[in-house]
Order: structure tokens, then C-alpha cells, then sequence
């Protein structure tokens, strides 16, 4: 039951905080349901009229795995996650089901920087849902790590012998 892992963003679930960019016509909302159950899921937001359709973390990370969960607000469709729009590995299909999405950067650019959502190219989609970013030390998805104001690496988890659903750090 013992696992280690890491996640080399600062902040994987507060995408408010100013290390996450927001361009000119994207915002976040707090307080929407995330795959847990809670309530610490992001609204991304496109308003169409601004230059900077994207939130990103200046990561500069370039060869590890990167995923985040998502799903649309509703109705279902295309948009960039995890990395820029010219990296044609993370563009992804949505619905309103939450997804785990994966993906190592090509090269391209913005390579370095952690693109939460990316909204150039995606035709369909102006909002979507976020929550539990991670840069995975390696190219091998692991299991989430919650980073709130440092990255976390080689982290040991252990079951909570009182709430069987919950680990321990």
C-alpha cells in the first residue's frame, strides 16, 4: 500500500494563483464539483474577444508526463489540455463525464509551459471544468499528487486506517 510519487507544479488544484498566466479573455471560476466529489473544480473560461485564449503555468518542463482531469460544462468537443496548441498530442475530445488526460510535449511552441487549457484551435468549446493538474516526474502517468505551494517529489502515501478512502502523506 505504499506508493511514491511526484508532481512538479506548485499549485495542481488552485489555478487562481498568479503562477497560473490567464491571457487576455480567459478567466476562472472556484467552487464547481470535481471528480471527488468536492467542491475545488475550476470553470475555465474563453469570453472570445481576447488575444491570450489559454491559462498556462510557466512550467519549463519539456519531457515528463502531464494530465489534469476535465470535462465540458456541457455538450461535448474538442479542446488543448496540457500543452500548446501546436502540440497536436494534446488536443482532446470532451464530454461531461470527468477524464483524466495525459500527454508528453513535442516539440513546438510554449513546450515548456504547462497549458491547462488552451482554447486556439477548439471550435466547439468556450468553458470547460478542471482540476488536479500534474507534471508526473518521468513519462509514466502516476497516481495524483496535491501540490499546494510546492512541488511535491517522492512523496509516500499510506492508507488512513480511519477513513479507508483517503491516504496519508
Amino acid at each position: 500500500n505504499w506508493s511514491k510519487g511526484s508532481n512538479s507544479l506548485t499549485f495542481s488544484e488552485d489555478f487562481s494563483n498568479t503562477v497560473w498566466t490567464k491571457g487576455d479573455g480567459t478567466s476562472v471560476t472556484n467552487g464547481f464539483t470535481d471528480p471527488l466529489g468536492g467542491n475545488t473544480a475550476y470553470k475555465v473560461s474563453y469570453n472570445g474577444t481576447g488575444t491570450g485564449p489559454y491559462i498556462f503555468d510557466d512550467a519549463n518542463n519539456t519531457s515528463n508526463m502531464r494530465s489534469v482531469w476535465a470535462r465540458t460544462v456541457s455538450g461535448t468537443g474538442q479542446i488543448h489540455l496540457t500543452s500548446h496548441s501546436s502540440n497536436s498530442n494534446s488536443l482532446f475530445n470532451l464530454t461531461t463525464e470527468w477524464q483524466r488526460v495525459s500527454a508528453i510535449p513535442t516539440s513546438g511552441a510554449g513546450v515548456a509551459n504547462f497549458y491547462l487549457a488552451d482554447f486556439r484551435g477548439s471550435t466547439d468549446l468556450t468553458e470547460v471544468l478542471v482540476w488536479g493538474a500534474q507534471i508526473d516526474d518521468g513519462t509514466t502517468l502516476g497516481a495524483y499528487r496535491l501540490t499546494d505551494g510546492g512541488a511535491t517529489s517522492n512523496s509516500t502515501v499510506i492508507p488512513n486506517p480511519t477513513i479507508p478512502t483517503k491516504d496519508i502523506f
